[in-house]
């Protein structure tokens, strides 16, 4: 058994020996047909790079879901059927709505939005609202400003009407009169279906609408759409006369506006940053240029293939090309560190390159793996978006260990390269002296730096367990944005902006007609109004029992007393034909046109992913419980899909946590070919990511759906150092069986490769402090503080468990390997 052990890991350091010559091989090849591989990479270029222009983005929620989600297919019906449910809220502030002045105000926002906004569908206000009245027989249903003021006396006695109307209360105006609504409706469509098609009935089947039949309004056309609101608020807006417009498509136009121009901005500054960095560093025009031109085409091509593959580049997208940049970077930055290291000894450029890429080759290609399957762990999310996520990070990081391996030495072949002169040669520099101080002192010091770091990790443990989750529209911009401060607004003093759709099956045909299914939502509507949980509250039900409501009133002399829905099925029907022949569609916003199904919009403030869902639990026990199982009853629209996103992706983060960790550390003991100190190894990468947890439950940063993809990014990026220093300092035991001597020189070679990687993956993370979406700034900072904090586990934690190891284990294992001979290993052969 011991001849056995013995042989597998002479064969394992032989494999890994026999690789690393292969690589060196290579650089040799490289070097030699430097002007072929630059060619063929051209060629490559001028193929794939066109491919970009056909980049789609896409801002809206659902994004996040596969085409073939049930949520999806539920709110497409939904919309298919019954319009748009993420209306634009516009919020007009007055000392008092109902003057004179105030209304013609409003009269003349009102035309200017219906005249001058694209692809409207209809302008909701008190100028156009519903009055349902009766005159005799008749049904007369006209607008409640239809007889324009002249007198204040006039317009006193419309604002007691209006105050007393329970359908224009906390919808149109606020209670106390000083604050009006505008909804804004879009179509729903790029070109409307025909109307026998926009009327074919609400699809309850599992597929739903046929998805070819038609083109939703693009992200870009709701960014137009905004624009003119925004041009005509400006002309309205003023002291006396504040106009706050917001709601879910200014979020969206927003979030639109922030992939472009931050994909741009922070790539960019990134690359800005990273280029003075490396010349500060390394004082060489070389290594500043050529990593950034290779980083910059791996991001290119990345891009330029997610395009050609139809991948749409969602709100998480906008961070990959400063990662993939820094990634590519990163690469060069060990493979010239040693090459450069080489030529200042004296080395020719070809011997150089061969024994750069002899010495980091492998441990390169081990870090591409590594940090791609980190990455691929985003494949096993239900969210469209994340799988994209998955799907584009990995592909760019190979792209970039393909060109850092192959483009790169051809690069550096054909760059004029000179050595630095002796005085600078020799230069002991301040982070030199940092790891080489940090990894003799764990070296002398194992259990010390073991037992601080094990602290460290505890109260990192118990910071993590304060974390809190948020998934709040609230959270994403500063408190005094335009936009937040609209919707704050609008939350305040109207029904709000967090709409929650409910559709009702009635199971038949005119199903809706009948008053025992009427008096069912009349009950639901009546529970929604009084239903109320930790402060949560439905401040507006908007459905059919209205419109009933109205009708039988408007029939019985305008009297107060017939505000409620007839008992008879025959007499509703009737009722409903009247209100369809006085030339009004209002119908076709809330029921299908077989009156199986019937809508109901529950307005409230936005709330918090993470407490909705309590309140949508309760919420819909309380209306299964009326329905009794008589009816069924699905919750769909945006503020459902937002959190149906958030819970989806707090579980989907843990899963990918995992199944991260599954994948990266058999690649870690692969790498270093024994599954103990490959599985300790683990400890310096795990360390910074606990510690991180803890930084941010004792500061009261929560995990959003941003920093939600921190730990599986940042396993996959530290992880990188680690392989590095372990690989090398392997190299350097064989040679002298000492761990502080193995160290020392594996943190003069690599440890300083590690150090700049470290600064420039820190850099690209940290420019997102920038960002205007606060959860960008949190994830940068965090995800750059604990690239930072790994830096300390590679130089302090890993040369200290090395030591230990080395105590217990590295002297009966990789000691034995490097003093067998060659007779030993022959006669174990024989």
């Amino acid at each position: 058994m011991k001849n056995q052990k013995l042989l597998a890991a002479v064969h394992s350091g032989h494999l890994r020996e026999n690789i690393e010559k292969a690589f060196g091989n290579w650089g040799h090849i490289a070097y030699r047909h430097a002007w072929k591989i630059i060619l063929i990479a051209i060629v490559c270029l001028v193929v794939t790079l066109p491919q970009l222009q056909h980049l789609k983005i896409d801002a809206t929620m659902e994004a996040f879901f596969h085409e073939d989600d049930p949520a999806r297919l539920l709110y497409n019906d939904f919309r298919y059927q019954f319009g748009r449910d993420d209306k634009t809220f516009i919020a007009i502030e007055t000392d008092d709505v109902f003057t004179l002045e105030s209304l013609n105000k409003l009269r003349e926002l009102h035309r200017a939005l219906e005249e001058e906004i694209p692809m409207l569908y209809q302008v909701e206000s008190l100028i156009n609202a519903r009055q349902t009245l009766g005159k005799g027989d008749e049904l007369l249903v006209g607008e409640f400003l239809e007889n324009w003021p002249q007198t204040q006396k006039e317009v006193a006695k419309l604002k007691q009407q209006a105050l007393s109307n329970p359908v224009y209360v906390n919808h149109l105006i606020s209670l106390d009169g000083t604050v009006a609504a505008m909804l804004v409706q879009n179509e729903v469509y790029t070109a409307q279906e025909d109307e026998s098609a926009a009327l074919s009935g609400f699809d309850d089947s599992e597929t739903g609408v046929d998805p070819e039949s038609y083109q939703f309004l693009s992200a870009d056309q709701n960014t137009e759409i905004m624009e003119a609101i925004d041009r005509i608020v400006a002309r309205f807006d003023s002291p006396g006369f504040r106009v706050y417009p917001g709601g879910g498509p200014y979020m969206t136009a927003w979030f639109l506006d922030s992939i472009r121009n931050g994909m741009s901005k922070f790539t960019l500054i990134a690359v800005a940053c990273i280029a003075v960095f490396l010349y500060l560093i390394f004082r060489r025009i070389t290594m500043m240029f050529l990593p950034l031109l290779v980083a910059i085409l791996s991001m290119l091509y990345a891009v330029a293939v997610t395009a050609f593959l139809g991948i749409t580049v969602s709100f998480s997208m906008q961070i990959v090309p400063s990662f993939l940049i820094a990634v590519g970077v990163g690469n060069s930055v060990h493979l010239f560190t040693i090459f450069y290291q080489a030529i200042d000894r004296g080395d020719s450029k070809e011997d150089a390159l061969a024994y750069a890429l002899r010495h980091s080759g492998l441990a390169i290609l081990m870090t591409g793996l590594t940090t791609a399957g980190g990455l691929m762990s985003f494949l096993s999310s239900n969210m469209k978006s994340v799988v994209e996520f998955g799907l584009m990070t990995p592909m760019g990081v190979m792209f970039a260990l393909f060109f850092s391996l192959v483009l790169l030495p051809a690069l550096i072949a054909v760059f004029p390269v000179k050595p630095k002169k002796k005085a600078v040669r020799n230069e002991n520099t301040l982070p030199k002296r940092l790891i080489l101080s940090c990894g003799d002192f764990a070296v002398r010091k194992p259990k010390l730096v073991i037992g601080v770091w094990a602290v460290l990790i505890v109260l990192g443990l118990v910071g993590a367990s304060q974390i809190t989750f948020s998934f709040y529209a609230y959270n994403n911009l500063a408190p005094d944005h335009p936009v937040i401060s609209a919707m704050k607004k609008i939350d305040q003093h109207l029904a709000g902006t967090g709409p929650l759709e409910l559709v009702f099956d009635s199971g038949k045909k005119d199903g809706v007609k009948d008053p025992e299914f009427l008096n069912k939502l009349n009950e639901i509507s009546v529970f929604a109004n009084n239903f109320s949980l930790n402060g949560y509250s439905f401040k507006k039900v908007i459905s059919i029992i209205d419109i009933n409501k109205e009708i039988h009133q408007a029939l019985h002399e305008n009297d107060p007393q017939y505000y409620r829905i007839p008992q008879d099925k025959t007499l509703i029907a009737q009722e409903l034909l009247l209100f369809e022949n006085s030339g009004v569609d209002d119908l076709e916003l809330i029921v299908d046109s077989e009156f199986r199904t019937a809508r109901m919009t529950l307005n409230a403030p936005i709330v918090d992913g993470v407490v909705y869902g309590p309140i949508l639990e309760a919420l819909m026990t309380g209306v299964e419980k009326i329905l009794d199982g008589r009816y069924t009853v699905k919750t769909t629209g945006i503020m459902d899909l937002s959190f149906k996103v958030f819970n989806e992706l707090y579980v989907s983060m843990s899963n990918t946590y995992m199944l991260a960790l599954l994948i990266i550390t058999p690649l870690m003991v692969l790498l270093i070919g024994n599954v103990k100190i490959g599985l300790i190894s683990m400890i310096p990468n795990l360390a910074p990511i606990i510690l991180t947890l803890g930084m941010m439950g004792a500061f009261g940063l929560f995990l959003s759906a941003a920093t939600l993809l921190t730990g599986s990014i940042a396993l996959g990026l530290v992880v990188d150092d680690t392989i590095h220093f372990m690989h090398n300092f392997q190299r350097y035991y064989h040679r002298c069986h000492d761990v502080r001597t193995a160290v020392r020189q594996t943190l003069e070679t690599t440890g300083q490769a590690i150090f700049f990687t470290t600064m420039v993956l820190t850099t690209a993370f940290m420019v997102f402090i920038f960002h205007d979406v606060v959860e960008w700034r949190y994830f940068g900072f965090i995800t750059g503080f604990c690239i930072f904090v790994a830096l300390f586990a590679d130089v302090l934690l890993a040369p200290a468990l090395m030591a230990v190891m080395n105590r217990k284990t590295l002297d009966k294992e990789l000691d034995s390997v490097a003093v067998s001979t060659d007779e030993e290993v022959e006669s174990i052969t024989s």
